[in-house]
C-alpha cells in the first residue's frame, strides 16, 4: 500500500509539473497573439497616416520587426508542445521503440545544448549593447538589443578562459572547401536521420563547419566566442524582419476568410461564370485573387489564400 501511494504521489506531482509547463506555453501563446495584434494595429495606423495625411509614422517597419521577434519567441513553447516542429522520421519509424527513444533523447540533448549555448551569447549580446548604450539610427532611437557588425568584440585575456585560441587552426582539420561540403552534408543528414528538428540540425551543421574549417581570427578572440556571436546575431536578424511580418498576417487573413466563409461564397459566385472554360478551378482562383481588395500600404499585401 505504501509503494502504491508513493507511486500515486509521484504521478500527481509529475502531472502538476506538466500542467505548469502547459500553462506557461499557453501564456506564451497569448503573448504571441498580443504581438500579432500589435503588428496589425501598427500597420493599419501606417496605412491610415499615409492615406489621410500623406505622411508616415517612421517607426512601423522598425517596431513591427521587434514585435515579430516577440511573436516568434513567445510562440515557440506552444509550437513545441503541439509537435509542430518538423523532424524526419524516415529512420526512427524503422527502429525498435527503445532504439527510437534513445535517438530522440540524444537529439533532444543536442538541441538543448545548442539552445543553452545560444542563450548565453544572446544574453551577453544584450548586455554588451546596453553597456555601450547603442541605439538605432532612426527617429525613435530605440536601444539596440544586438550590437552592429562593426562593434568591438569581446577580448579574451590569456588567463580568463582555458579554451582561448590564437587561431582556429588549432581545431581545424579540413582546409579543402569541397571536402568540407561533403562532410557537412553527411553531418546534416546524419542529424536529420537521428531525429533532430530541422532548424536545430542546420544550426549544428553551421557550428560544425566553423569548427572544422580553418578561419583566421584575431589572436585574442576565441573560436567559441566567434561562433556564439554569429549564432546570436543570426537568430536575432532572422526574426527581426519587416518582410517576415507578412507571414503571420497572411495566416491571419486566411483564418478570417475561412471562418467567415467569404472565400467559399466568392468561389461559389464565380463558378457559374467560368464553368465552360478549361481549367475552371485555376481560373476561378485567379479571378478571386484579382477581386481581392487593394489598399495603399508600405508594401503590396500578398494575395489572400482563397483556395484554402
Amino acid at each position: 500500500m505504501a509503494e502504491e501511494k508513493e507511486k500515486s504521489d509521484l504521478q500527481i506531482g509529475s502531472t502538476k509539473r506538466w500542467e505548469g509547463l502547459s500553462l506557461l506555453s499557453r501564456a506564451g501563446a497569448f503573448l504571441a497573439i498580443l504581438f500579432m495584434l500589435l503588428i496589425v494595429g501598427l500597420i493599419l495606423l501606417e496605412i491610415l497616416v499615409r492615406s489621410l495625411f500623406g505622411s508616415s509614422t517612421q517607426v512601423a517597419s522598425e517596431y513591427s520587426g521587434y514585435f515579430m521577434v516577440g511573436l516568434v519567441l513567445c510562440g515557440f513553447a506552444l509550437t513545441f508542445k503541439d509537435g509542430a516542429f518538423i523532424r524526419i522520421n524516415l529512420l526512427l519509424s524503422r527502429l525498435s521503440p527503445p532504439a527510437a527513444r534513445a535517438c530522440k533523447i540524444v537529439a533532444a540533448l543536442l538541441c538543448l545544448g545548442i539552445t543553452l549555448y545560444a542563450l548565453v551569447y544572446c544574453v551577453e549580446m544584450v548586455w554588451e549593447s546596453y553597456s555601450l548604450d547603442m541605439r538605432a539610427d532612426t527617429m525613435a532611437e530605440t536601444p539596440l538589443l544586438d550590437p552592429p557588425a562593426h562593434a568591438p568584440h569581446r577580448a579574451v585575456s590569456p588567463g580568463s578562459r582555458t579554451h582561448t585560441l590564437h587561431s582556429a587552426e588549432d581545431l581545424a582539420i579540413i582546409s579543402d572547401p569541397l571536402i568540407l561540403s561533403v562532410v557537412l552534408m553527411a553531418v546534416m543528414f546524419g542529424l536529420l536521420l537521428l531525429g533532430m528538428w530541422i532548424g536545430f540540425a542546420l544550426f549544428a551543421t553551421g557550428i560544425a563547419g566553423m569548427l572544422l574549417y580553418k578561419i583566421n581570427l584575431p589572436p585574442v578572440l576565441s573560436i567559441y566566442d566567434k561562433i556564439g556571436d554569429l549564432l546570436a546575431n543570426s537568430i536575432w536578424n532572422s526574426m527581426n524582419s519587416w518582410s517576415l511580418t507578412a507571414l503571420p498576417l497572411f495566416v491571419l487573413m486566411g483564418e478570417i476568410l475561412f471562418r467567415t466563409a467569404i472565400s467559399t461564397r466568392l468561389l461559389n459566385g464565380l463558378a457559374p461564370w467560368l464553368t465552360r472554360i478549361p481549367g475552371r478551378l485555376y481560373h476561378i482562383n485567379v479571378v478571386a485573387c484579382s477581386c481581392s481588395p487593394r489598399c495603399p500600404a508600405p508594401a503590396p499585401p500578398p494575395q489572400p489564400p482563397w483556395g484554402r
